[in-house]
């Protein structure tokens, strides 16, 4: 209970009091009103005396109270303003927390970006220091392939040189051969003296026909098989007549030199001639026997 509570209780029961003392006063003025009116004046005045009395200590009391109210609400106002200036200094440092963290973070990407940064640098640095010390070996490489290369250059030259006059030396020598050549009525071309360098492949054919020629007595054939089975001009091939169905032995006939030669015929003059008989259409000719 309040102060305030407790002051009006007690007026309530001065009050109460004061009523049950005038009544009993009513009560008594039955007996004697004039003694009973001077008493009841008498407690009149000490009841007015105790209420004004009782008036005073309300007043005193209200004016206490309302003291105390006002100075418990300026003490709330100072603590509502300390409060309120404390929720601001609390938002200052709040604002600046925030702002100490942004900067923070900040200075945290700030020096990533730096670490990050400095480390591409090293790793670049360092890939420049391989690049460098490879372009410096493969420089020095290049050098002495480019000595050695100048002295192959040097060399082929020499050769060039070397060749160039060994190739004139063999024109003269070719000019001067063909001169001969011609001059000794020899053909100059390789292929006509094939047969007398490389021997014959194994090869059979027909002879196609036969003709002699009086004036040289030179007995030339011409046979079935040519340069694309290997016939070369200067070769050799033999001549024979199989076993006939009759029984008749086969014959030795003679031997050929190839003299002319086209891809599928050949002609040859016979150079030895066997007195066994005389080569005809559709004889056998071998190189080999």
């Amino acid at each position: 209970m309040t102060t305030l509570g407790k002051t009006l209780t007690v007026i309530i029961v001065l009050l109460s009091i004061c009523l049950m003392m005038f009544a009993g006063a009513v009560y008594k003025s039955g007996r004697g009103w004039r003694t009973e009116a001077d008493g009841l004046r008498k407690q009149l005045n000490d009841t007015n005396n105790n209420l004004t009395q009782a008036q005073k200590e309300l007043e005193s009391v209200k004016t206490k109270l309302t003291q105390e109210r006002d100075a418990q609400k300026d003490t709330a106002n100072e603590a509502l303003a300390s409060l309120n200036e404390l929720k601001d200094d609390y938002e200052e440092q709040e604002n600046l927390l925030t702002n100490a963290r942004q900067e923070r973070d900040v200075a945290v990407r700030q020096s990533e970006i730096a670490n990050q940064e400095a480390e591409f640098k090293r790793q670049e640095a360092e890939a420049l220091r391989e690049a460098n010390a490879k372009l410096q070996q493969d420089t020095n490489e290049l050098s002495q392939k480019n000595r050695e290369l100048n002295d192959e250059i040097y060399n082929r030259e020499l050769e060039i040189a070397e060749v160039t006059e060994k190739h004139t030396r063999l024109v003269d020598q070719y000019a001067t051969l063909q001169e001969v050549l011609a001059h000794n009525n020899i053909d100059p071309d390789p292929a006509a003296h094939k047969g007398l360098t490389s021997p014959p492949p194994v090869v059979e054919g027909l002879v196609l026909d036969t003709r002699t020629i009086t004036r040289s007595n030179t007995t030339l054939v011409n046979i079935s098989i040519g340069s694309d089975d290997g016939l070369a001009v200067g070769h050799t091939m033999y001549v024979y007549r199989p076993q006939a169905a009759d029984g008749t032995p086969a014959q030795y006939l003679g031997k050929l030199k190839i003299t002319r030669v086209t891809p599928d015929q050949a002609v040859g003059e016979l150079v030895l001639a066997s007195k066994n008989g005389i080569i005809a259409r559709g004889d056998n000719v071998t190189t080999k026997l």
